[in-house]
């Protein structure tokens, strides 16, 4: 798993130079491309995102889609404000998002939407997948977890992250870290390496690239690292999930 965005996938899923062309458009697919009007109907799924995937919330879809071996054509966006042409896909102009051709080019929108979609999508397709399994209690527990990430988690981070006060310093460290023993906890109680045990779904994936970017952001700003003695599953379960080719 990786956000340097080196390299995209498109119909195959094999990797390919983001700098090559795109064989449904005669170019390159950077954001002035104007992708209402020149996507190939056959593609079964388009993913919108931004140029190198870098957004993290666009890479919880895209390890969704490499995870379930969907088939799909990707298109970077840029600009700010987004391109007129993307807005027609997603008016409130965020990433990512899935258009599907073949279903008469209809949109799915925020990330954890797209995530559960493409699940039932593949399961319709009678494909077996665990990202999402079906029991109700379990599907409740991913919820609940990924609520945590965004609710909880992810503020404290941002916070922590975008201080300039050192005096607060060691108060938002804390509260991040309070947050962070959620995981802690969800991995011991699970018995891992995943958050639910054995099965990586939607949960480990919703919350992996922003510890992702705790490790690379919060050394360089704030000489911070994950500590071992107080996180020894979530650091365990951090890379096993670096390992996983999604």
């Amino acid at each position: 798993m990786t956000f340097h965005g080196i390299f995209i996938k498109i119909i195959t899923g094999k990797p390919i130079l983001s700098s090559l062309k795109y064989g449904h458009s005669s170019s390159a697919l950077a954001g002035g491309y104007d992708a209402t009007i020149g996507a190939n109907p056959q593609t079964p799924l388009q993913f919108f995102t931004l140029p190198g995937n870098t957004c993290p919330y666009a890479q919880r879809t895209h390890i969704t889609l490499n995870e379930l071996g969907l088939p799909f054509d990707i298109t970077e966006v840029t600009g700010v404000p987004k391109p007129d042409w993307y807005l027609k896909i997603n008016p409130r102009g965020k990433v990512p998002a899935i258009r599907v051709p073949t279903a008469d080019y209809s949109v799915i929108y925020e990330s954890a939407i797209c995530n559960e979609f493409l699940c039932d999508y593949a399961s319709s397709m009678k494909q077996e997948q665990t990202l999402l399994p079906m029991t109700p209690f379990t599907r409740a527990k991913i919820r609940l977890l990924n609520d945590h990430c965004d609710n909880v988690y992810g503020k404290t981070h941002f916070t922590y992250l975008m201080n300039k006060d050192d005096a607060k310093d060691e108060t938002l460290r804390n509260e991040m870290e309070e947050a962070l023993k959620h995981y802690e906890d969800a991995l011991v109680e699970s018995g891992g390496p995943y958050l639910l045990g054995k099965d990586f779904t939607l949960a480990d994936l919703h919350v992996y690239p922003f510890i992702q970017r705790l490790v690379v952001t919060l050394k360089h700003w704030k000489d911070y690292e994950l500590p071992s003695d107080k996180f020894p599953k979530l650091v365990e379960w951090a890379d096993t999930c670096n390992q996983r080719e999604s």
